[in-house]
């Protein structure tokens, strides 16, 4: 093999397998031959001496801009399956490992909890043909208000508690979650002619 050459995968240990110069675009260079041993370059700038037994791949590692490559954001990350250096108790603040977690300020309404629009469909169905008022639950914010519905408690969640609303036919064709509003509107912030200039 001529000085100069570019290798790869160079074994350490006879038989053992390639173990330096591995990672994308790595490349050590031969610089010099003497007796039984022979002088590399390594991609760390480190000069090591190794016997000429040792095997090792003519060329370069592929995928040479591997390290030029931005994600930009987490979620190309987790795009390519690579998982979250951060542990997850680390992101949740409120719970303490060890501790016992806070008691819920608003606890869920007693009642059939619903999920899906069929669920909530279904449930009114029952509720009609048993005759009986019960709250049905449902986090189901797109369901379609049906004249089956009317006459019925539906608690739906906000995102935070479950609201409970009873079905008038003035509802009949809206949305579920017209009727129960995420955000608390405080109203608008008052006219500061100072801060604009």
């Amino acid at each position: 093999m001529p000085l100069g050459t570019a290798i790869h995968n160079i074994e350490i240990t006879l038989r053992k397998g390639g173990q330096l110069a591995r990672a994308a675009g790595a490349v050590a260079k031969l610089i010099a031959k003497e007796g039984k041993s022979a002088t590399l370059k390594l991609p760390s700038e480190e000069v090591r001496l190794i016997s000429k037994n040792y095997s090792a791949t003519i060329g370069q590692v592929g995928n040479v801009g591997v390290n030029q490559k931005t994600l930009g954001r987490a979620g190309s990350k987790c795009w390519l399956g690579k998982r979250p250096v951060v542990r997850g108790v680390v992101m949740n603040p409120g719970v303490v490992k060890g501790e016992p977690q806070l008691v819920e300020k608003n606890p869920q309404l007693l009642g059939v909890i619903l999920h899906l629009e069929e669920e909530v469909e279904k449930g009114i169905n029952i509720l009609n043909t048993k005759a009986e008022k019960e709250i049905i639950i449902t986090w189901s914010r797109t369901s379609t208000i049906i004249p089956t519905m009317i006459g019925h408690t539906i608690a739906i969640h906000n995102g935070k508690e479950y609201l409970p609303i009873y079905i008038t036919d003035r509802m009949v064709g809206h949305k579920l979650g017209e009727f129960s509003p995420t955000l608390n509107f405080r109203g608008h912030a008052k006219n500061d002619n100072r801060s604009r200039r």
